[in-house]
């Protein structure tokens, strides 16, 4: 799903922009978040290191559920968009989920929406699509204001 790429590679901008955002908001998620010596020793560079910790922050983050992505991205990077379209990103990305890792049978996950049945063969007309691909274009393009107008990319 484009949404995906899309996702990590701003993910990436925002926490270059402002590498604070890396900082653990408590204590319980410290230990993700140190570095040990021959880490910060071996490191060529700050922006080294600082890649290598983005690549591990974007990589924790992007696999977990749609649900807390976007939790990220409200929480931790205080981007905006209009979270009416939360449940259509959501299942949109379970669809997608299904049809990479289950053979486009429903799971336990997809089966939340009452359109699907586990194990049911996922079957989409054109219309459902292209309201995904509304829904999609909308979500990024939002994204994307929010982000610029936060993180000043053009900068």
């Amino acid at each position: 799903m484009l949404t995906l790429a899309f996702l990590t590679d701003l993910i990436i901008a925002c926490l270059k922009k402002q590498p604070k955002k890396l900082l653990p908001d408590s204590k319980s998620q410290n230990k993700d978040k140190t570095l040990t010596y021959q880490q910060l020793l071996l490191a060529d560079s700050y922006e080294t290191l600082l890649n290598e910790l983005i690549e591990k922050e974007v990589r924790n983050i992007m696999y977990k559920s749609m649900h807390e992505i976007l939790d990220y991205l409200k929480r931790k990077l205080k981007l905006k968009w209009d979270a009416s379209i939360n449940e259509e990103i959501i299942v949109a990305n379970r669809i997608r989920n299904c049809c990479m890792h289950n053979n486009c049978l429903a799971d336990k996950a997809l089966v939340k929406d009452p359109r699907f049945k586990e194990g049911q063969e996922i079957e989409l007309d054109a219309g459902v699509v292209h309201s995904f691909g509304i829904k999609a274009r909308q979500f990024t393009r939002q994204l994307w204001e929010s982000a610029n107008t936060q993180y000043s990319f053009n900068s």
